[in-house]
């Protein structure tokens, strides 16, 4: 048996043992986390939930355009880059001409809904703020490592670029395997890239080793999965839970188990 496998089945036992002692219930008894490790989850665990809101609202501005698309396409949109607004996303449509880019059309979104629409000509140059411009040339630099990275689907990645904490601090770009076939869900394939302010990639790295697919499953509590790269969760972990609207039980390095519920990340027991 492989140590993958052997994993996964200590992770079914030792979970399932939980299952039934909390009455069925997909929450786990968790052991206390404090300090600096309390702060490292609940930092990973917003950070996969942003990337989750940033995804969402590209998705969901995109079906709000529709037949429009085809229009973008006609006046020359190359992508969107996503700036927080208020409490809200606005998702920029933008194209180029003459070395400058400039706003197609805006879309914001409050989660999942479309709050508003603004659209432009391209006549009008309607400028990207700097911050935007920032976004797009961080894009334009993750993007151009794509053809070096391994996504696994035959389609392209699906970016989600998260703006700075800091004015000139480093964007984070994700390069994210779509979802192909609505009955499995690519934990492989996913990578972040760090980029500097001159567009420079500082770092990059991916989530997991293998092109793991895992199956739709409607009436498991959870889903099950090895994470051999980290001793703790990922950002990608709290991502894929919220995606598939269910908690994901996680085995690390360090052979503890973790309950990753939406951003909620949780150190359960370990097991040897």
């Amino acid at each position: 048996m492989t140590r993958h496998a052997l994993l996964v089945r200590m992770m079914i036992g030792l979970t399932g043992a939980f299952l039934s002692s909390a009455g069925g219930s997909a929450t786990t008894p968790s052991l206390p986390v404090v300090g600096e490790e309390e702060d490292d989850l609940a930092r990973i665990g917003a950070l996969g939930s942003r990337i989750f809101d940033y995804d969402q609202a590209a998705w969901h501005s995109t079906d709000a355009i529709g037949a429009r698309l085809d229009e973008l396409a006609r006046n020359g949109a190359q992508g969107w880059v996503i700036e927080p607004k208020g409490d809200g996303l606005s998702v920029i449509y933008y194209g180029k001409a003459d070395d400058a880019f400039f706003a197609l059309a805006r879309m914001d979104a409050q989660g999942a809904t479309v709050t508003g629409q603004s659209w432009y000509t391209p006549q009008q140059r309607e400028p990207l703020s700097p911050l935007a411009l920032r976004l797009v040339a961080a894009k334009e630099a993750a993007l151009a490592q794509a053809s070096v990275l391994a996504p696994c689907s035959d389609r392209p990645f699906n970016p989600v670029v998260l703006p700075p904490d800091q004015e000139n601090g480093p964007i984070s770009v994700y390069l994210l395997t779509p979802q192909v076939t609505t009955d499995r869900y690519p934990f492989g394939g996913h990578y972040r890239l760090e980029v500097d302010k001159d567009g420079k990639i500082l770092s990059s790295r991916a989530f997991m080793k293998t092109c793991f697919q895992a199956p739709r499953q409607e009436q498991a509590k959870m889903m099950f999965i090895t994470h051999l790269l980290d001793p703790r969760p990922t950002e990608i972990h709290a991502y894929m839970s919220l995606w598939m609207r269910k908690p994901v039980a996680v085995a690390t390095t360090d052979k503890w188990l973790w309950l990753v519920n939406g951003a909620h990340i949780s150190r359960v027991r370990k097991l040897d």
